[in-house]
């Protein structure tokens, strides 16, 4: 926070580790500059205000959130776990640490704010990547070729993503 003294960090989540983190807080005298927010239910709208949106998850493979910032046009700081290399590509749609290793993650956060021609680069092409990969007509269009692939009498009727629509349904009273 020394280098990034108008910074202001939002934990949002709860866990176990609360009192360790509130008691860090306190000692490092940290007040103005973190937040604990507990468990929301507004984390699209958190994420709108957001710079940088960093994932210090130990276990999850690939949280909502972690998307959802990404899908927002944010640059993340993510643990190189599980399925999260498949979305967050180094030094192209983020930056990547190893998990636990606290100094790189803090490094990284430090870096994306220092530097907001490549954050504002990073979120761009995260935006780009995730609506590419979690579009549903994207999504089910790969589906049906991995059926037709793997299953030759299966037939997809269109080798091409189709588009989407909405149809607007109303009751006969209306």
């Amino acid at each position: 926070m020394a280098q990034h003294p108008k910074t202001l960090l939002l934990l949002a989540g709860e866990g176990e580790l609360r009192p360790l983190v509130e008691e860090r807080i306190a000692t490092l005298g940290l007040h103005k500059n973190v937040r604990l927010l507990g468990v929301r239910d507004d984390i699209p709208d958190l994420l709108r205000l957001a710079d940088v949106f960093a994932f210090s998850s130990l276990w999850e493979a690939m949280g909502r959130a972690l998307v959802e910032a990404m899908l927002l046009g944010r640059a993340v700081v993510a643990p190189s776990i599980y399925g999260i290399p498949e979305i967050v590509h180094h030094e192209e749609t983020g930056l990547l640490y190893e998990v636990g290793k606290v100094n790189q993650l803090a490094g990284g956060i430090s870096r994306l704010l220092h530097h907001p021609e490549e954050r504002e680069r990073f979120g761009a092409n995260a935006r780009r990547l995730t609506r590419q990969r979690f579009d549903l007509n994207q999504m089910v269009w790969q589906i049906e070729n991995i059926y037709a692939r793997t299953r030759p009498t299966v037939r997809t009727q269109n080798r091409t993503p189709p588009r989407a629509f909405a149809i607007e349904c109303r009751s006969p009273a209306h």
